[in-house]
């Protein structure tokens, strides 16, 4: 093998402290590459410490002990992951590796009973020094990023400077028992349900939970996937995978093209109009431009590199008549770019921070763009026209927005926000018409049904969520995500929704959810489901305020300009009535409110974004 096809995974770890068998090893971060192909996925785990013990990397100790996986589960992950690559005979790297790779070896026997990661690691420090070089870089100690940036100047150095004779990665028995001790003379035990000679089994994908009626395939539960587009006749899929990107048919439920031509991670994916090409953005994390390639979606040829953003490309999006490419970037720019001749035909950057996410209208007249905003300026959804001319945005207070999508007929846009919500934008005036409330956590994306009626969100709360758009109620949930829901999309009957998710220290899955047969608007959420047609209402007590506030968000979203009279009533029944004039609704809480029986009802007026701008009962307030 050449030198520049040979695979490189180089670990970080983040330990409480220098002894292991004594201090617990708390993140695990590695990445893979090669001088040819750079960096093209990446692993990451934050692991439930062993022990009390701990002297070093404070911080990531407590998020480990809240947010951490069983070592064990997470070795098993990290096997799974470096498994596809072991069969290239890659070498591992470590800065140093007299210190990292113990812990790995420790934790291997210790938790799966064998070693299927081999006993030698390159140290790449070392190796520079003996060039008089060292490595001298910025790393933000985290393991996964402190991983990838390090292979990241390792291919470099290696590629300018010299070789390295490749380390063999290659399966060991364990040594006797009796004698395999850790720092400190104390036996170290090593788990027994492993056989010594077979590494173990791989883990079983997550259990997503669904409603009965529903299926869902996992396709894939090992890597991170930012994006997913299928193609117009709905049989093939291009994901943004874990750093690369690749098609999947849908019928076998298997990849079955992978596109190598990126070096660096792969954040955006889109299917062309007629099915033909794939657009796919990349960049890292060290503000360098990132570059867009587009495609054969059959063979996997290069046909355009369009280069232009200063930093990675976050978004695509393909005009409907196919003649023009969209991209958005963090570098606070969108791009326009005319397919036939690879030139960027328009750019805008007004008062754009960091753009998430872009769309075209279905007409191609209008575009959408999601801002995530940067200190002071706040995030918001904006439309503009297709030569770039600005005509109204939705901004977003407390938060950015991360996904947007286009109603089938264009009459609205969906923003995906940072403070938990889906905003509903009228294209024509700009203005909010309503608001789903729902998830725990920042909504990552949405995407709309080819007919309209349904609208999917996925978020950091690990839940995609269905809602009905004609009322705003949510139809199902569907759970069991070991991590955050990063993408959506329809198949273009509407049949099937592909999601795909993943984060820093929990890998994700690319998922299939068969929506074909159900009867979408009677379904429910799976037992145990809080939505807003089943939630309890409030009870008497010093919470009722707040507890009256809450059932009033859960009974659904208010229109713009419209306002909510809740009451709750002496038996604790709740009614509510909503009003297109603040005065009408002020009267109907204060009658409602002076009604003379011994416990009078609590009455308040509630606006679209659930203040409360009146109180029929003002001493409950206080």
């Amino acid at each position: 093998m050449s030198q520049e096809q040979q695979l490189w995974i180089m670990v970080d770890i983040e330990t409480s402290g220098p002894v292991f068998g004594q201090h617990s090893m708390t993140e695990l971060g590695a990445a893979v590459g090669s001088i040819k192909r750079g960096v093209f996925d990446r692993f990451e785990a934050l692991i439930q410490p062993i022990g009390d013990s701990v002297v070093t990397s404070t911080e990531s100790f407590e998020r480990a002990k809240k947010e951490g996986r069983p070592p064990a589960v997470a070795m098993e992950k990290f096997y799974h992951w470096t498994f596809p690559h072991l069969r290239q005979k890659p070498s591992f790297v470590a800065r140093p590796a007299a210190f990292d790779w113990p812990w790995i070896v420790y934790y291997a026997w210790r938790y799966l009973g064998t070693n299927p990661f081999g006993f030698k690691a390159v140290c790449a420090s070392s190796w520079l020094e003996a060039l008089g070089r060292r490595f001298d870089v910025k790393l933000p100690h985290v393991a996964v990023k402190d991983a990838e940036i390090q292979l990241q100047y390792f291919l470099r150095e290696l590629a300018q400077h010299g070789t390295v004779t490749p380390a063999p990665s290659t399966v060991a028995s364990p040594p006797a028992r009796e004698g395999l001790m850790f720092p400190g003379g104390k036996p170290l035990h090593v788990a027994r349900a492993r056989t010594k000679q077979s590494p173990p089994e791989p883990p079983k994908p997550p259990k997503l939970s669904v409603p009965d009626g529903m299926r869902v395939d996992v396709l894939q539960d090992n890597s991170i996937i930012d994006n997913v587009s299928f193609s117009p006749d709905g049989r093939r899929l291009a994901v943004s995978m874990a750093g690369c990107a690749s098609v999947w048919d849908i019928e076998q439920r298997r990849e079955i093209l992978r596109y190598g031509e990126h070096t660096r991670t792969v954040y955006a994916v889109a299917f062309s109009p007629d099915g033909k090409l794939v657009a796919s953005g990349d960049g890292d994390d060290l503000e360098k431009p990132g570059t867009v390639h587009v495609w054969d979606a059959v063979s996997g040829e290069t046909k355009l590199i369009l280069k232009g953003h200063t930093w990675s490309v976050t978004s695509l999006a393909f005009r409907p008549d196919g003649a023009e490419l969209e991209s958005g970037s963090l570098d606070a720019s969108v791009r326009i770019w005319d397919l036939r001749t690879g030139k960027r035909s328009v750019s805008f950057m007004k008062d754009l921070s960091e753009v998430k996410c872009v769309a075209y209208s279905p007409d191609g007249k209008t575009l959408a763009v999601a801002d995530d905003g940067a200190f002071p300026r706040p995030g918001f959804a904006g439309l503009w026209t297709s030569s770039g001319r600005f005509r109204a945005s939705l901004s977003v207070p407390d938060g950015g927005v991360h996904g947007v999508a286009f109603s089938p007929d264009g009459g609205c846009v969906a923003a995906a926000c940072e403070d938990t919500m889906v905003r509903l934008m009228d294209t024509k005036t700009g203005n909010e018409i309503c608001v789903l409330r729902g998830h725990e956590r920042a909504v990552n994306c949405a995407a709309f049904s080819p007919d309209g009626r349904l609208l999917a969100s996925g978020s950091r709360d690990k839940t995609v969520r269905i809602w009905d758009v004609s009322s705003g109620q949510v139809l199902m949930v569907l759970g069991g995500h070991e991590s955050h829901v990063n993408c959506l999309a329809f198949s273009p009957d509407g049949n099937l929704l592909a999601c795909g998710g993943g984060e820093h220290y929990a890998t994700g899955v690319l998922a299939i959810y068969q929506l074909a047969g159900l009867d979408r608007k009677a379904h429910a959420a799976p037992a145990g489901t809080e939505t807003a047609d089943s939630a309890a209402p409030p009870v008497a007590g010093d919470n009722r305020w707040d507890r009256m506030i809450e059932h009033a968000r859960k009974r659904g979203p208010i229109a713009g300009g419209h306002f909510r009279v809740m009451v709750l009533e002496a038996d604790l029944r709740t009614t509510h009535k909503d009003f297109t004039s603040l005065d009408e609704a002020k009267s109907y809480a204060t009658d409602a409110a002076s009604e003379s029986d011994d416990t009078p009802p609590i009455a308040v007026v509630i606006d679209s974004d659930f203040r409360v701008v009146f109180e029929g009962k003002p001493y409950y307030a206080s």
